[in-house]
């Protein structure tokens, strides 16, 4: 006879849990497995622009050539992520794609999740279910694109803080505190505008902690205004004030020595490209760095690192205890060391995955103070694109190239359709009566999403460069925001009409209120089914294969093509690029669409790929070669349909 196990009793338990969870949450489970089928049903053919230029980092990554092409790169994550794509799968739109589309489900897991937080279970699964349709959001779930990692990272953020707040364990509120830090660091190592969510929380703990912070700083002012504390301090940690004097040294002038060696290496295009996003006063520095003013510029970096340093560790100090004895052992941590926890969590795995670039000191320079401190500041004055500064993007049928503070707004409605405009319409009418009938209770509880959302729109919208993809994080804020409130709305509603306020009246009229907004006009579930296909294929691969016979062809004349996007059709020519064949790029290159134009008057061009997009369908270089091609090879089914023109 054979005997059950001892701990038979125990395996059972543990599957009864399994499968109360599972069974608990199976609607998401559900949709995540039908969103999956669809994504991967949708998943790129030919890379498209910014893709292949990702997809070939990564690439040059495995090879550990860490300083191709954007040797300053400021967000390697995603980088990291689809090389790791690229040995699991090979070197294939697959491969890269497959990450940015794990982000994506786990993005609508996590939308979930917070919708049930912050309402119930109806409103989480409403806010997956919008957000996974949602055409703007499936279509950077299955490309190569850096938003989608980001997008991830907030929620993630999001979801640790909720549960920080609801769990009394020490132990677990230490694990939540290190995971906040490593969501904070990888966002901000996907893309540098994290800056702005950074802030968002910082805004939020100011306000919600503000008289702690007071009471702190009063403490502390009197800690350091006694005479004997800066005295005593040095002479019992001399090693301290060294390595705080060491360290301000060290990012100042040795950031003025690497700044300027790097500089006086880079080609006039590169310096002219980088020099928009300095600050303006590290922008004087480097073109002038004998002047007066570079020098007084690295002093203050000099004493400004002193300053963080040495006020780290007095706070530290004071409290009379190291970080890793209070942090582990402590039986209780207050607000200021929660906060130094996650700043030194959030500082060591910044580091730890910038490490790659450390053999270039100055790329670290270069990261504080063009891409952070200039995303912070909004200082992105101008970029290279078609006409000049900015990007050329297109609004109500004008193009512009830096858009008005109305157009993320018109984009919203334009992209994202009913749902989001109505949605977030009676949303913020609900959030209003929450103000004015000042229910704290509720404002309390929302009052991170709402920071979390408010901050980085502000900031978004104050930007001289607007993209409607840089709203991506907000996608599953804003629905998460719709949701609960328009349930809360609809529910409110029915309580104070006499004959509804019966039983649970109010709260299906709540749910009826967000299955309206879904069945809207262009929503999401509308959009999803009339156009299941994402097309996300440029047809790039097939605009190579034609270039490169027709340069075989033409071997003994220099052959000159204008592409929509030049990076991409050499990547896909590879190898196989032949000699003769010079590419011109339109969207970002350093010649101007005027020029272009009399290169191809004059008959300096042989080629002009994809010139079908919106933004520049009706410019005078379009039209001119639409009448005058030899002949023309269009790509069925592309995503921008693409177009070959052939001049010669």
């Amino acid at each position: 006879m054979v005997m059950p196990p001892e701990n038979a009793e125990d395996i059972e338990t543990l599957i009864n849990k399994a499968m109360r969870f599972l069974f608990s949450e199976i609607e998401i489970y559900v949709l995540m497995v039908i969103l999956a089928y669809w994504y991967v049903l949708n998943f790129p053919g030919a890379l498209m622009s910014s893709d292949a230029l990702y997809a070939d980092l990564a690439h040059h990554y495995l090879k550990g050539d860490f300083n191709y092409y954007y040797g300053l790169n400021p967000r390697p994550l995603p980088i990291y992520f689809m090389s790791l794509g690229e040995i699991l799968f090979g070197q294939n739109s697959f491969g890269y794609a497959f990450f940015p589309f794990i982000f994506g489900i786990l993005s609508v897991y996590l939308t979930y999740k917070i919708g049930t937080e912050l309402g119930n279970r109806f409103t989480g699964i409403m806010a997956a279910l919008i957000l996974g349709l949602t055409p703007a959001f499936a279509f950077g779930a299955v490309n190569v694109v850096l938003e989608t990692t980001r997008a991830f990272f907030v929620l993630f953020f999001l979801f640790l803080a909720m549960r920080y707040s609801k769990t009394g364990d020490v132990k677990r509120k230490r694990i939540y505190i290190i995971l906040m830090g490593i969501a904070l660091a990888c966002g901000l190592l996907a893309k540098q505008d994290m800056l702005f969510f950074i802030f968002a929380i910082f805004i939020y703990l100011l306000v919600k902690e503000r008289t702690y912070i007071m009471e702190l700083i009063k403490k502390y002012t009197l800690y350091i205004k006694d005479p004997n504390t800066i005295k005593k301090v040095i002479k019992s940690n001399k090693v301290t004030f060294t390595v705080s004097v060491v360290l301000g040294l060290v990012f100042g002038f040795t950031g003025k020595i690497v700044v300027d060696s790097i500089w006086s290496n880079l080609s006039q295009t590169r310096r002219d490209r980088a020099i928009t996003k300095f600050p303006p006063l590290f922008r004087h520095a480097v073109e002038n760095p004998e002047s007066v003013q570079a020098w007084l510029y690295y002093l203050v970096l000099c004493i400004i690192v002193f300053l963080i340093v040495w006020l780290l560790y007095i706070i530290l100090r004071y409290d009379s205890k190291t970080v890793f004895k209070w942090f582990f052992r402590a039986r209780k941590l207050n607000k200021i060391q929660k906060v130094i926890a996650c700043i030194i969590t959030f500082s060591v795995c910044y580091l730890v995955l910038f490490i790659p670039y450390l053999s270039r000191p100055h790329f670290l320079v270069y990261h504080l103070f063009t891409n952070y401190f200039g995303e912070i500041i909004g200082i992105y004055s101008s970029e290279t694109a078609v006409g000049g500064e900015g990007h050329l993007v297109e609004l109500g049928g004008e193009l512009y190239t830096k858009p008005p503070i109305w157009a993320y707004a018109y984009w919203i409605n334009e992209n994202l359709g009913l749902t989001y405009v109505v949605g977030i319409i009676i949303a913020l009418a609900y959030s209003i009566y929450l103000v004015i009938s000042k229910d704290m209770k509720k404002i309390r509880h929302f009052g991170l999403l709402y920071t979390i959302i408010a901050i980085p729109l502000i900031l978004y919208h104050i930007r001289p460069i607007k993209l409607f993809y840089q709203l991506f994080p907000l996608f599953p804020l804003f629905l998460i925001f719709i949701t609960t409130h328009v349930f809360d709305a609809g529910s409110l509603v029915a309580s104070k009409i006499p004959s509804l306020s019966r039983n649970d009246i109010p709260r299906y009229l709540g749910a009826l209120s967000c299955i309206i907004l879904l069945i809207l006009p262009t929503s999401p579930l509308i959009s999803s089914i009339s156009e299941p296909d994402m097309k996300t294929d440029s047809g790039y691969d097939i605009a190579a294969e034609q270039v490169i016979a027709y340069a075989i062809a033409h071997s003994n004349e220099t052959v000159t093509v204008i592409a929509q996007n030049s990076f991409t059709l050499e990547y896909y020519m590879g190898e196989d690029m032949p000699d003769n064949v010079e590419t011109i790029d339109r969207l970002w290159g350093n010649i101007s669409e005027d020029e272009r134009y009399d290169m191809v008057i004059a008959g300096e061009v042989s080629v002009v790929v994809g010139v079908d997009d919106s933004r520049t369908r009706d410019s005078d270089l379009n039209l001119y070669v639409k009448q005058n091609a030899v002949s023309e090879y269009r790509i069925e089914d592309s995503t921008t349909g693409t177009v070959i023109y052939f001049l010669q």
